[in-house]
């Protein structure tokens, strides 16, 4: 009773650098149908398939975050703490998000416990994002804004 419906997503970057994001429907009717595409001009990517410490600042680099694969060959990092903290924390060392670019990422959050905040944040301390909170079997998810003057 197993049937393999291809990958859910799928990123392919063409001679011109642009970056093409393609996600598949995996529902019995649907499975395998494209349901949303985007296209971005790339200036950064990482697979997570290994830690690349060029492109990251990782605080607890193989212990908390690790590679880890979705089978069949889906790439991720897996960011993992029993603590009751924020300490494990993925920065990018190089890269700035300057006016007119995105921020473009995905997540998964698993755990009846887990607590998770993803986001940018400005060399002044002002910080915009998600954060996901346990609500029973569920997460709520809800958006995070810190300015640097504490509103």
């Amino acid at each position: 009773m197993r049937e393999y419906r291809g990958h859910s997503t799928v990123q392919t970057l063409d001679p011109q650098g642009m970056l093409h994001t393609t996600w598949y429907l995996q529902s019995d009717l649907l499975m395998g149908k494209p349901y949303h595409s985007l296209s971005t001009s790339n200036s950064i990517t990482d697979s997570f398939d290994t830690l690349n410490t060029n492109l990251w600042n990782f605080s607890h680099a193989n212990t908390r975050q690790t590679p880890y694969t979705i089978p069949p060959q889906d790439y991720c990092l897996k960011s993992s703490s029993t603590a009751a903290d924020w300490t494990t924390v993925l920065s990018n060392k190089n890269y700035s998000l300057t006016d007119g670019k995105i921020l473009y990422t995905q997540f998964q959050i698993s755990g009846s416990t887990t607590q998770a905040q993803l986001g940018i944040e400005t060399s002044g301390g002002d910080f915009f994002g998600l954060y996901a909170l346990p609500n029973g079997a569920s997460h709520d998810l809800k958006v995070r804004t810190i300015l640097s003057g504490g509103t």
